[in-house]
């Protein structure tokens, strides 16, 4: 979840600042209500996506405006969503999690927060989380956090009964629920800004598998991130990916290649020094395709009429 704290903001009485999204107290009293009235207008979906393979699952993309969900301190916040099911047994599934969020004061402590009933393990390079028991198996995720950078970027983490954490002082919590016993991490970024980005990469592995390798590159328009097999592609503004762009492969190997953030219509991809290409058709508010490649440059544009190919 994102937090965004204004010290002057107000949630009612006996209730803690913590930065979190308006505090509501009303209830709609009819669809039009929900619908229309502005108090419930929490969020807009500007993309969803699930993409299938001969009946298997491959990906899911969702990205969302939530900038009405908290109150004026928050001008504008976009939350992108990727998971990727990779067939791969030790590391079964990966998740791209892409916030773009703007406050109206660069003052207002923004804090990225997780919640984990068992005690995380902080590296320099992830964070750990796990599920694990005295009996039975163990499941790890594995969250590397590729922006804020590493100089740039502050991890803290508490326990719930903790009365004093870097977000707001808690009274005790006197139950026995496990809630209650579980672990707060928050990631902030070491400088003020009234813009952040906060971009994490969660890997999902069995009981004794060492992570894959990340590699992350990221430049004007772009975020690219490579693991395992696959390359990811989002726009690295709130915006939309470019009309037109390159991305090159190193990998010898079949690599595919997740393109998240496309604009609706007909888009291109031809392998340079071949000249193979495809055609594919991105629907409205889909906005994401994916392509099969090895290594190799290739060109990506859209609509472009004169192009001829097979339709994905």
């Amino acid at each position: 979840m994102m937090l965004v704290v204004d010290p002057d903001e107000a949630f009612g009485n006996n209730l803690l600042n913590d930065g979190g999204t308006r505090f509501n107290q009303r209830s709609p009293k009819s669809v039009f209500d929900t619908l229309h009235d502005p108090w419930f207008s929490n969020g807009v979906v500007l993309a969803s996506n699930i993409e299938h393979n001969n009946n298997s699952f491959q990906y899911s993309y969702f990205k969302a405006d939530l900038t009405h969900a908290y109150s004026s301190k928050v001008r504008n916040y976009t939350k992108t969503f990727c998971f990727v099911n990779t067939g791969n047994k030790q590391v079964p599934a990966f998740i791209v999690v892409l916030d773009n969020i703007t406050s109206s004061n660069a003052d207002f402590k923004k804090f990225w927060k997780i919640n984990t009933i068992k005690e995380p393990l902080i590296s320099d390079s992830s964070i750990l989380l796990h599920n694990r028991e005295e009996t039975g198996p163990t499941g790890w995720t594995h969250i590397k956090t590729l922006l804020p950078a590493k100089a740039n970027r502050k991890t803290v983490y508490w326990n719930s009964q903790d009365t004093v954490n870097p977000i707001a002082p808690l009274p005790a919590i006197s139950t026995h629920e496990p809630e209650t016993k579980g672990y707060q991490l928050v990631i902030s970024p070491q400088q003020a800004n009234k813009k952040d980005t906060f971009l994490n990469l969660f890997l999902m592995a069995a009981d004794g598998v060492r992570p894959p390798l990340v590699h992350f590159d990221e430049t004007s328009m772009e975020y690219r991130i490579k693991v395992l097999d696959y390359l990811v592609v989002l726009p690295s503004k709130s915006e939309l990916l470019p009309d037109s762009f390159d991305i090159t492969l190193l990998d010898h190997s079949d690599q595919k290649v997740i393109l998240a953030g496309l604009k609706p219509g007909l888009w291109y991809v031809c392998k340079q020094d071949n000249n193979t290409h495809f055609k594919f058709k991105v629907k409205e508010n889909a906005n994401s395709l994916q392509f099969s490649g090895n290594h190799g440059t290739y060109k990506i544009w859209r609509n472009n009429p004169d192009s001829e190919g097979e339709t994905q």
